[in-house]
This record gives structure tokens, sequence and C-alpha cells, in this order.
């Protein structure tokens, strides 16, 4: 029996080691429908047992990573190089990488000094040592199984409130809480308990004792640091360590949690803002921003320092104006900035923008196409996180499929 012209088309593509995104992608815009009919065309296709492990596998490495449920996503920025240092205990300190927590992944495999190296409990590929988890904005998570405060980044805040992380956004058990952080908020099983723990209050409702930020504080507005609040800031205010960033070649160190505020993080990390002469923009409060939650009339643009950092999927952007201040720096410093493109064909030429002709000007293609569709986990641009999706859902169809075919065959 002839391959399926479908099936044929994907056994091809994967063969010359192409990869799996662009097919996965071509059915992606036909829904569920465009899923059925990839694996109808599987189900009736002669299978080489070899082919078909190899698409299992493919599908499986790109499903890895993952922002979490959509009802509780990620926080943090993806993609980034350089380290920090996290806290164990008392005594001990462990060195990370610098994304640590920005998508699913199993962090503390191999990291974790006192507990996650080879031959220690659980060990390395062990217990909750393998388990992927990440961080996640308490006010924005909206599943069965709550976050927890972390003690990892003790003096790190995002959007004002203690670090919180979850092991049930990434479909991962949590195994950890309650044996190594004995200080965790759920731990605490009665009112006097929970009160001698600042970051923990007591919920009479449930009886239970849960972080700060879930009984109480989520109501609250940010203040002007966190800029405008129709455009807040995102990122991990006061995280060790620093980004490995790059300007036209040139290496620069800026603070771990660069852009988390408004701030003139620019003035004491950029060289051009050493000397006497300095740049305007040098003394200009700027901060990273979510362009799907981004309403005001100056739009964002896509990081210069960090291009290939993510948040939840899309491309990094940051804003002057939620800080209140002009933006002095991309008009001559990021020439390949969306909005520096003047016409509808040069617009076309970058990958990350996009023509809005509502504006009749170039945008950041999340702006424009990405936010309006909805879920930042259907973004196509970034971090592939639609891809993923549909991988994860094929993934498992696959080895199903490897089964049959192994047990037919043999």
């Amino acid at each position: 029996m002839a391959l399926s012209s479908t099936f044929l088309i994907l056994s091809l593509t994967l063969a010359v080691g192409i990869g799996m995104e662009p097919i996965v992608a071509r059915y992606l815009n036909d829904g569920e429908e465009g899923l059925q009919l990839l694996q109808t065309s599987a189900r009736q296709a002669p299978v080489n047992g070899q082919t078909i492990m190899r698409v299992a596998m493919d599908a499986h490495a790109v499903a890895d990573t993952s922002f979490g449920n959509s009802k509780c996503q990620c926080i943090g920025f993806d993609g980034v190089a350089g380290t920090t240092t996290v806290v164990i205990n008392a005594n001990t300190t462990a060195q990370y990488p610098l994304d640590l927590g920005s998508h699913c992944a199993a962090w503390d495999d191999g990291r974790y000094t006192t507990n996650c190296l080879p031959g220690q409990t659980p060990g390395k590929g062990n217990g909750w040592c393998a388990q992927k988890w990440c961080y996640v904005d308490p006010c924005k998570c909206d599943i069965d199984v709550l976050p927890k405060t972390s003690f990892e980044l003790p003096h790190a805040t995002y959007k004002g409130k203690p670090m919180y992380y979850s092991y049930a956004t990434c479909g991962g058990k949590d195994s950890f809480t309650t044996t190594h952080h004995k200080a965790a908020c759920v731990n605490q099983k009665d009112q006097t308990a929970c009160k001698k723990l600042s970051k923990c209050m007591w919920d009479e409702k449930g009886k239970k004792c849960g972080g700060k930020a879930l009984v109480s504080t989520c109501s609250k507005t940010l203040g002007a640091q966190y800029g405008a609040s129709n455009c807040s800031c995102v990122g991990i205010k006061g995280r060790p360590g620093n980004y490995s960033m790059s300007d036209n070649g040139k290496k620069l160190n800026y603070p771990g949690d660069t852009g988390s505020s408004c701030q003139s993080w620019d003035l004491t990390a950029n060289p051009a803002c050493t000397g006497t002469k300095k740049a305007s923009w040098c003394f200009d409060s700027w901060c990273y921003v979510d362009p799907c939650s981004c309403s005001q009339e100056v739009s964002p643009k896509i990081s210069y320092f960090l291009p290939d950092a993510n948040f939840e999927g899309h491309p990094l952007y940051y804003s002057y104006a939620t800080c209140g201040a002009k933006d002095n720096f991309a008009g001559t410093n990021h020439k390949s900035a969306c909005v520096n493109q003047k016409s509808q064909s040069t617009c076309a030429t970058l990958s990350k923008c996009a023509w809005d002709v509502s504006k009749g000007a170039c945008l950041g293609k999340a702006l424009v196409t990405e936010c309006a569709a909805g879920s930042t986990t259907a973004s196509t641009t970034g971090g592939v996180a639609q891809i993923r999706s549909a991988a994860s859902l094929l993934s498992t169809w696959l080895a199903l499929f490897v089964c049959c075919i192994v047990s037919v065959c043999v």
C-alpha cells in the first residue's frame, strides 16, 4: 500500500532533518481537524519502524519545553544568557541559569547541590529533582493546585510580590515542598504558625495557611515604580546575577533584575553612559513589559539588548512610555526596531515585525497579530509555544502508534 501524501511529507521532512515544527505548523491552523487528518493519514500508512520512532522522538523533543498551563503561565525571561545564585539552605548556595523558572523544566536536576547530584537522595534523574516546575504570578494562577512561595530567591519579587513556584502548571508532582520547604505557607497547620511568617496569611474561610498574595494582596494597585496600570513592568526584581547582553558585538553586563521596574538601567551598566558627556537616554527610565497586556498609545518595542529573549512565548518588549519617559534610544541606536521601518516592504523583511494597517506603522508582530489571537500560548513567534502544544498531543499519539506497529511487526 502506498504512503498517504500527508504521512509521506511528514516522514520525508523528518528524514532529511528539517525537524518537526514546520510540519506541525502546517496543520495547526486547522485545529482539531488538522490534527485528526495527520493522525488518520499515519494510521493508513505501512510504516518503517525507524522512521516512526524518529517521528515520536522529535515530537517529544519539541514538546519538552512549555510555558505551563494557559491558566497559570510561567513568568521570567526565557532564552537569556547568564547565571544567578539560589539559596539551598542557610549555609549553601548554588549556581543556576539566569532564566531559572521561566519555562517548565527540571531546574533542580544536577544543580541542587545537596540532593540532586549523582549519588545523592533522591539524586539526579530521580524524585522531585526530575520534576518540572516554573515560577508563576500567583495573581494569574487559576488551577486546582495553588502555587507556593519560593525560598530559593528570598529577596526577589515579581510585581511587588514574593516569588511563587508551581509544579502543577507544568504537569509535575510536587514532592519537594513537604520535605524540603518547611517554611512554605502550606506546611503551617494552624493560625499561630501561619502568622509567624511574613509572606503567609491565614485563610479563615478555608481554614488553611496560604501565600499572602493568594489571600489578600492581588487586589492591591501596583506603585508607579512598576509602570502604568495598563502596561505594567514584568521581570524578577532583586534577582542576583548578571545578564550577558550584546550591543553590536560588544558584550555588556547588566544586573540580573534589569527591566523589572521603572529605572534608569543604562546609567550604571552601559559603557556608553560613562564619562562626562552622557546621552539623554542614559537618564531615562524604562522597563520590560508584556506586549499583550500593554494598551498605551505609545507601543512598546522588541528588546535591543536581549533579542533572543522571550516572555510567555513572545519576544521580550520594553517601554519608556509606561515609566513616563520618552524613548530617545530607539531612533538612533536601534535601527532594526520595527517602528523604524517606514514602509510595509521593509517591515516585511524583519520576522519579528508586522505592518499595522490601521496605524500605518510597523510594530512588533505580537502587537499586530499574536496578542489579538488570544492566549499567548497560541503565539507562532518567539518560543514556538503553539507548536509545542500541538507536538505534545502528537507525541502522545505517535508513542502509542509506535507500540502498535512494533507489536504487529514482531
